[in-house]
């Protein structure tokens, strides 16, 4: 296996440790994955200090909030700033089902553990690599069952303090519940190590979350949310989920990191009505997605988290 280390790469190393995170060294921020990472380009890209949230984003929360409303969603918007510690929130933080979200806390469990008490095999990690950047449902189910299955959501949950995170005896990982708050939560808490995930390996992490695909392995269009509605951010890495029709809903989840520096923790949920959305095939689909990619723009409308 050919590994490379790419410029996101150097980034997200930077990063962790810039958060007092265990220091990364040459070998382990090796360890990325095979595909050569970049950052945005273009002048975006030249950027050293990140701007602000826009001043009326507070104003902006609230328009996206009721545009969903008229197209028959119900959005989560938190937005946290971890230079400024604020969080920006429209007040939702209603829990719902993961989705492929829960495919992080497969990784994290994994990662944490490896060299420990599990070794991930070459075939692990290419598996682990697939589910991160292209949402592989094959790959998660293999690693669940090999690793633990919904012992996986305990621990993740029990080191991150996750209070609004658990997943009820045989159910499915892709049924793991959340809340928003607990996903910026993770999120914070891999970049700064409070989460007891290595530096190497939160860098492997990340950068599986920056090399996105635009589509899954399924085929379903990844790019809902953050990636269409940020296309000129300096650093983007998401993890997206996606699932119908839970409660005879169109449940859609954009999750990351934007900024330079990844300074902002960005949860978007929305949940839209089957009916409203027109049904529960490709045309619902779209449509939903389309709704979340809005809310997306509407809370930065150019294309970029600062102002």
């Amino acid at each position: 296996m050919v590994l490379v280390i790419g410029i996101v790469g150097v980034l997200v190393i930077d990063v962790i440790n810039q958060q007092g995170g265990p220091e990364s060294s040459a070998s382990s921020a090796a360890a990325i994955g095979e595909t050569p990472l970049t950052p945005v380009s273009g002048d975006v890209a030249e950027e050293t200090e990140q701007a602000d949230l826009p001043a009326d984003i507070n104003f902006r929360v609230g328009v996206a909030t009721q545009a969903a409303a008229e197209r028959g969603s119900e959005v989560s918007i938190l937005i946290v700033d971890r230079t400024t510690g604020e969080t920006v929130t429209n007040g939702d933080d209603t829990q719902v089902a993961s989705a492929s979200i829960s495919k992080l806390f497969i990784a994290d469990d994994l990662l944490t553990r490896d060299g420990t008490d599990i070794t991930l095999s070459d075939d692990d990690r290419d598996m682990l690599n697939v589910m991160l950047q292209s949402s592989d449902d094959s790959a998660a189910q293999v690693l669940w069952d090999a690793y633990g299955g919904t012992d996986i959501i305990d621990r993740v949950a029990q080191r991150y303090g996750l209070t609004g995170t658990y997943i009820d005896p045989g159910q499915p990982w892709w049924m793991t519940m959340v809340t928003p708050s607990d996903l910026a939560t993770f999120y914070e808490e891999v970049l700064d190590g409070r989460g007891g995930l290595p530096a190497d390996q939160a860098t492997l992490l990340l950068s599986d979350l920056a090399t996105y695909t635009d589509n899954g392995t399924d085929g379903y269009d990844q790019r809902f949310g953050l990636p269409d509605g940020l296309p000129n951010e300096h650093m983007l890495a998401v993890k997206q989920g996606w699932m119908c029709c839970v409660d005879m809903e169109w449940l859609h989840l954009s999750t990351g990191l934007a900024g330079v520096g990844f300074r902002y923790v960005i949860i978007l949920v929305s949940r839209e009505s089957v009916a409203a959305a027109g049904g529960g095939g490709d045309e619902g689909a779209e449509h939903a997605r389309e709704t979340i990619t809005r809310v997306t723009q509407l809370l930065f409308p150019g294309g970029r988290t600062g102002a």
